[in-house]
């Protein structure tokens, strides 16, 4: 039976090289094979997870991440420093969350030589507390790039930071109509010094207004219970009709809560008399057309976007007084001082 046997290499220098090349083109390919070559199974390589607290969502996180990469997973307390205890585990990579709880310390060996390959802090230091989903992520990252970048299948970039909604655009009022009209309707005394007694008068304005206060108005008046005037001779009933044009000003400008408009206009006035007694009334005053100018101040609240509610008050006079004459008599004057109050209703619109 032949036996294969080893032949002694010569001592010569030939032989020599020709060992030392062999010698090393063998450890090349032992390097190069435990550098290049993939971890074929995955499962094989152990994580250790460091837990302090049981149940702790932030390691759960961290736990589905790893064992999406396929690792073997052990958990355990803490014990010692980080480093010795995944070395007492024979884990290849260890993970525990900081104190502050903003992140996680991570320790890696080499999976060929087990010595310490890298030790990295992930921390998040947000105001609101840190992302713990973009830390797992973060953190399965590095262990896959580490323990088998060349197999294993690239995994989704961490979303994005969602960002808060903008706050929608505040609701700008459209601007009010460069002008706006209203009528204005009230009731109350109406007063004349000379002796006629206060009658009680009803009260009209049409107003239009521009967007900085200012406006003109048309006012009217007409008695619904006339004054009285009484003498020796007999008595009369005494009523005053008005229509004036007026300018105004009204503050504030802008829209306001309370408001606070003041006038001053002129027009005419008719003064009529009807005797009422023991003789007859005599006398050019019986009806008079007369001129006549006022002052208004009113002061507001307004009810709604269309309403407003107001005391108005009237100051004025005559620019000549008329005087009531009984059977040629000198009974009585009108119109030196004219004095009105009214409780008025008004509406507005565009």
């Amino acid at each position: 039976m032949n036996r294969g046997f080893l032949q002694r290499p010569s001592d010569g220098p030939g032989g020599v090289r020709h060992v030392l090349a062999c010698a090393a083109g063998l450890c090349l390919a032992i390097v190069g094979s435990a550098v290049a070559a993939p971890v074929e199974n995955p499962a094989d390589l152990r994580v250790l997870l460091v837990v302090d607290r049981p149940n702790d969502p932030f390691i759960e996180r961290i736990r589905a991440e790893v064992v999406a990469l396929g690792l073997s997973v052990v958990t355990r307390g803490p014990v010692g420093p980080l480093e010795a205890d995944a070395r007492a585990q024979h884990a290849v990579a260890a993970i525990r969350v900081l104190v502050s709880r903003k992140g996680v310390e991570v320790w890696m060996a080499d999976v060929t030589t087990g010595r310490t390959l890298a030790r990295q802090l992930i921390v998040d230091e947000r105001p609101q507390g840190p992302d713990q989903t973009l830390i797992a992520l973060q953190t399965s990252e590095i262990l896959r790039t580490s323990l088998f970048p060349q197999t294993s299948k690239p995994r989704p970039a961490p979303p994005p930071v969602v960002r808060p909604p903008d706050p929608p655009p505040a609701v700008v009022q459209p601007a009010r109509a460069s002008s706006e009209s209203a009528i204005v309707a009230g009731f109350g005394p109406y007063y004349s010094s000379g002796g006629v007694s206060a009658s009680f008068q009803e009260w009209l304005s049409l107003q239009r207004r521009w967007q900085r206060g200012f406006g003109v108005a048309l006012d009217g008046s007409w008695p619904i219970l006339r004054g009285s005037l009484s003498g020796v001779e007999g008595s009369a009933l005494v009523g005053a009709y008005t229509l004036g044009a007026e300018i105004f000003a009204t503050l504030p400008a802008k829209e306001s809560k309370w408001v606070l408009t003041t006038g001053i206009g002129g027009g005419m006035l008719y003064l009529r008399t009807a005797g009422e007694s023991n003789a007859a009334l005599v006398g050019t005053s019986a009806s008079t057309l007369v001129g006549h100018g006022y002052a208004r101040v009113e002061g507001g609240v307004r009810l709604s976007s269309w309403a407003r509610l107001a005391l108005t008050t009237v100051a004025g006079t005559t620019f000549q007084s008329v005087t009531i004459r009984f059977a040629g008599n000198q009974a009585g004057s009108w119109g030196s001082v004219l004095l009105a109050g009214f409780l008025s209703f008004g509406a507005e619109w565009e």
